[in-house]
């Protein structure tokens, strides 16, 4: 049985844990790194031993208020079976949504669902991507005449929202969040908002983007290169999930020393009786 865990306390052996599974624990880890950065809590936080976990789960009601949201780390797939049952976690009693689950664990989601009458309602596949070694060696300032770099703002969070391919009600508070509270880098051009690259809850790199009419330049590379070290700085590896249909920031992160890890599902199950059913939500990139 879990027990819910002060991530704001003394949580040593917790992040030892983590630590000692990186990268396959990277998503959890930095969930919980970021909100004890930020003081703002990411959700609730079960592990199922307190001095020598097993399982970890992150857990938080979505914005729309009908979904549990889970991230989970496991040093043994053995123990999935175990951590479905466990009453404290997962409810079962509305849709929940995986926001990152390793392909290879995904017999023991679906095992566990069908034994709670739930049905996949959507599923995107996706890669982990992270910063193995160091940052290529690339200028500190943008080298073309009229680019200037510079965190976003608020006031430009609808721009954000309405370029993001999984936009939907609740995102662009989500957005404003991000930019209020999470390193972000915007490329300007001009004085105008040409590209830009968000740090999202997990510490993940997402929502990297150039505008049509600038691409071809390099500009999301001055804008994740840049994102990457504000990261950095706050002791924070950085990482991102890429769809796996998503050629173009597959190669863009390559191309800036990332190296791709494994495969990861975000996905989504809910009741077989379609009851309290939602829409699709999205990877970081």
């Amino acid at each position: 049985m879990s027990k819910k865990i002060d991530i704001f306390g003394d949580i040593h052996f917790l992040l030892s844990f983590l630590r000692s599974n990186m990268p396959r624990s990277i998503k959890v880890y930095h969930e919980i790194v970021m909100a004890r950065s930020t003081q703002i809590p990411y959700g609730e936080v079960f592990v199922d031993a307190v001095e020598s976990p097993s399982y970890v789960v992150c857990r938080k009601v979505t914005a729309d208020g009908r979904r549990h949201a889970f991230t989970c780390f496991v040093e043994d797939p053995n123990v999935l079976p175990r951590m479905f049952e466990d009453p404290h976690v997962f409810t079962w009693d509305r849709p929940m949504m995986m926001t990152g689950f390793y392909e290879s664990w995904a017999p023991s989601l679906i095992n566990a669902c069908a034994n709670h009458q739930f049905v996949e309602s959507w599923l995107e596949p996706c890669h982990v991507w992270y910063l193995a070694d160091t940052l290529p060696t690339l200028p500190t300032k943008p080298s073309q005449e009229g680019v200037t770099l510079g965190p976003l703002t608020v006031d430009v969070a609808s721009e954000v929202n309405r370029h993001w391919k999984y936009a939907d009600t609740y995102s662009l508070d989500t957005i404003r969040r991000y930019i209020q509270h999470h390193p972000t880098c915007g490329v300007f051009i001009e004085g105008h908002l040409a590209a830009w690259a968000l740090c999202q809850q997990d510490g993940a790199i997402g929502m990297v983007h150039t505008k049509e009419q600038y691409r071809r330049r390099g500009l999301a590379k001055l804008a994740v290169l840049s994102l990457c070290r504000d990261i950095v700085k706050l002791g924070i590896q950085p990482w991102a999930m890429i769809v796996q249909s998503n050629t173009a920031s597959q190669k863009l992160f390559e191309e800036l020393n990332f190296l791709k890890f494994d495969s990861f599902h975000y996905c989504q199950y809910a009741p077989s009786n379609g009851s309290a059913t939602a829409s699709g939500g999205g990877c970081s990139s």
